[in-house]
């Protein structure tokens, strides 16, 4: 897909959300304004980078995302370009960077194994973020399921352990809904599909005849009038 723009989470519950990567990999903050950025409360913005972020190499998100810090009021304090956050209620948020390849490589999968080990709560569930729709990829290239995003796929179903409660995607430029049927509904279906199929057919034969009958009196009337002049003559 072309698909350039980024999808992103927010969060602005009533305490600032705990970012995993704050206390398992950086150290604690000790600039001057520090505890004002701990008192914080108002609403902080995550980001993911699409296919076309990584046309420059990520540069553009880096400046723009990772960089800037603030945006129209809302809290940036994102150091890469995926993310774990923990919400209320339990729920997590992780979110991914395929960069070009469509999977997470080794260093971000060692980070969310890490938040899934130490962090995540036996009954906590998990909202995992991907820029593509893997599951339709799989599905639109006939990829075998072991195939698709390995090292995503062994993340989920090894270290989550049935705690990926949600998948959320962009990447493609439409909307489809799927929704189950029954047999009967499906029938009905087929039917009405069939009908207009058969009223368009005979909509266009329709209008065929019409111009060929108006063909034919044109024709007719040139004949006489062809006639008429060489009579004449």
């Amino acid at each position: 897909s072309s698909s350039s723009s980024s999808s992103s989470s927010n969060s602005s519950s009533s305490s600032p959300p705990s970012s995993p990567s704050s206390s398992l990999h950086h150290p604690p903050l000790t600039l001057p304004n520090a505890k004002a950025l701990r008192d914080y409360r108002g609403p902080n913005l995550f980001a993911i980078p699409g296919n076309h972020d990584w046309i420059d190499g990520l540069e553009t998100f880096i400046k723009h995302i990772l960089h800037k810090g603030w945006l129209g009021g809302w809290l940036m304090p994102q150091e890469k370009s995926y993310f774990a956050i923990k919400l209320p209620y339990g729920w997590w948020v992780f979110g991914t960077d395929l960069a070009l390849l469509g999977d997470i490589d080794m260093c971000q999968y060692r980070y969310f194994a890490d938040v899934a080990e130490k962090r995540l709560a036996p009954n906590d569930q998990v909202v995992v973020i991907t820029h593509e729709p893997l599951w339709l990829c799989q599905w639109y290239w006939q990829h075998p399921a072991a195939a698709v995003a390995p090292n995503l796929r062994q993340l989920i179903r090894g270290h989550l352990r049935g705690r990926a409660r949600l998948h959320l995607a962009g990447d493609l430029h439409f909307y489809m809904r799927h929704s189950s049927t029954n047999a009967s509904q499906q029938a009905d279906d087929d039917a009405a599909k069939t009908f207009a199929a058969a009223a368009q057919a005979a909509a266009r034969a329709f209008v065929g005849e019409d111009s060929g009958d108006e063909d034919e009196e044109s024709g007719g009337g040139d004949e006489e009038d062809r006639s008429e002049t060489s009579g004449r003559g």
